[in-house]
């Protein structure tokens, strides 16, 4: 199987974000890639980063196309909160409904096939994500 992988990294500051959708949606188009399932990929990923801690630093974007799979990874400095949550499992006695990380992980959950959460130096996480596309 043939697998593309395209990297960004961008600086950690709001009007650079656009950049990871734009990429996104170019591999997309290249890949024949369904809108739904393209917009189930930018949302988990406009999410993920609306829950970010801006340091200053960078935030970087893997994305590999195999087939039918859909692989992101994003590395950034994001809400501790968020990826503790991330790691429990659903349903678990962890898991607090009042709070907006929840929504996070019932987005994430359900737009995803897949994500794993990895802690990194400095702060940083790292979340990969995986879409089967139809």
């Amino acid at each position: 199987m043939n697998v593309d992988t395209v990297s960004i990294t961008i600086p950690d500051r709001d009007q650079f974000i656009p950049l990871l959708r734009l990429v996104l949606g170019g591999i997309a188009m290249r890949k024949n890639v369904c809108f739904d399932d393209l917009d189930d990929v930018q949302l988990a990923v406009d999410d993920l980063l609306a829950n970010r801690v801006p340091n200053g630093g960078q935030i970087s974007m893997v994305v590999r196309v195999g087939g039918a799979s859909l692989d992101i990874i994003v590395e950034a400095r994001v809400d501790e909160d968020l990826c503790r949550r991330l790691k429990t499992p659903p349903g678990s006695a962890g898991e607090d409904p009042e709070t907006a990380v929840l929504d996070t992980c019932r987005l994430l959950r359900s737009l995803m096939d897949d994500y794993e959460v990895q802690d990194l130096p400095s702060g940083r996480f790292s979340i990969r994500m995986t879409k089967e596309c139809r």
